[in-house]
């Protein structure tokens, strides 16, 4: 039997967010042969509880800016259940340490082999609110030091790792370049079952959708509803724009007007995805795999994003989705789709395809764990 301790920022249950998805995926493929230690904070988890957990602790201004370590890692590097979880993977003794997500590896003991499945490059993430974002003068250096701290670590943190997974091809590309070596590339995952759904699109309805506290679906809504709308708007486009998820911050909500719907917390989004005509996901900040468009193209509904996503999802070419970059790119996307229903029904026939073929769990989960192998093959040979 195989043993891997499996420690994760984040619980699997509920699958609120693309990080609990991508852990629940994983974790429902496990094959036979492994016996998978659990290790995340504490949760009302039911299919897939904790063997060994812990929570993060807060940590005080002065310390985050006194300290080297990145505020993101600090709370997991002084959690009180910092020397017991090391404890528990020491006795458990694994042959590799799966590591989903930077900010535990202040939690893992220094003798067994680590792999880290990088859900993000995190620093990328940092830049990108910098670039498109505002604030004071004081606001925007803190976050400068925070990006360079946070550089410095996962670079450091990235080339001691034995083995290293990335979730996009952009991300593969630069931790390639890092490490000089190739790494894989383990997308995320869609239940193409759930999302396999019959589609009745109202005329014009454009759908954005994510989690709205999440900084960089901020940024998006903004940008959809500051720089794009205004385009659309001009040339004759009568529709309506909804910015569909959970917990929308206060800025999301002053966007509501005539026509942009902010419809808050939801159960379920898929009656949302069967009314939209098109996705609109012009991420400008962000990296990993947007499940946003994944799930799009298994609900059969027309996507418009940039060409760097669509280069990071590997879609860049074969007539998937439509690529647009400015605003007025975006329009025009918008508008050809809206009036050109064949190209609109071709583009839904071949998302569901690919959504399939690629990004479906038992794709994606069955990689995963066959790179797993692979990892464990090399430690076995050395």
């Amino acid at each position: 039997m195989t043993r891997i301790a499996f420690v994760s920022t984040r619980p699997p249950e509920p699958v609120t967010s693309g990080f609990a998805m991508r852990i629940h995926g994983i974790l429902d493929h496990i094959p036979d042969g492994f016996e998978v230690m659990r290790i995340y904070p504490k949760s009302k988890a039911h299919k897939y509880p904790p063997h060994a957990s812990f929570m993060p602790s807060g940590v005080s201004r002065l310390r985050e800016l006194c300290e080297m370590t990145p505020s993101i890692l600090l709370p997991y590097r002084y959690t009180p259940d910092c020397h017991e979880v090391k404890k528990r993977i020491a006795d458990f003794n694994p042959q590799l340490v799966i590591v989903s997500g930077i900010h535990v590896f202040p939690m893992i003991p220094p003798d067994f082999p680590v792999l880290y499945d990088a859900h993000n490059v995190e620093w990328h993430l940092c830049r990108g609110l910098i670039r498109h974002s505002s604030g004071s003068i004081a606001v925007r250096l803190h976050r400068f030091i925070t990006m360079m701290k946070l550089r410095r670590r996962e670079i450091s943190l990235v080339k001691k790792s034995n083995f290293l997974f990335a979730c996009s091809d952009n991300d593969a590309a630069y931790f390639s370049k890092l490490t000089g070596s190739q790494v894989p590339v383990v997308y995320n995952g869609t239940d193409t079952d759930y999302w396999s759904i019959h589609r009745n699109p109202e005329k014009g309805v454009l759908l954005f959708p994510g989690d709205m506290s999440y900084y960089p679906n901020i940024d998006e809504a903004e940008f959809l509803v500051d720089k794009v709308l205004p385009e659309l708007r001009r040339r004759g486009w009568k529709g309506r724009l909804v910015l569909c998820g959970r917990d929308p911050d206060l800025r999301v909500k002053s966007l509501a007007g005539d026509d942009v719907e902010v419809t808050g917390t939801l159960d379920d989004m898929r009656e949302y995805y069967s009314r939209s005509e098109i996705l609109l996901a012009p991420l400008r900040i962000g990296s990993g795999t947007p499940l946003k468009i994944i799930t799009a193209l298994a609900a059969g509904l027309p996507v418009v994003t940039t060409s760097r996503v669509a280069v990071s999802l590997g879609i860049s070419e074969g007539g998937v989705v439509l690529q647009a970059d400015s605003p007025e790119e975006i329009a025009s996307q918008v508008l050809r789709l809206i009036g050109d229903q064949q190209l609109a029904e071709e583009l839904s026939r071949q998302g569901i395809r690919l959504a399939h073929e690629k990004y479906s769990w038992n794709v994606v989960g069955s990689k995963f764990w066959t790179e797993v192998g692979n990892c464990l093959g090399s430690i076995n040979l050395k």
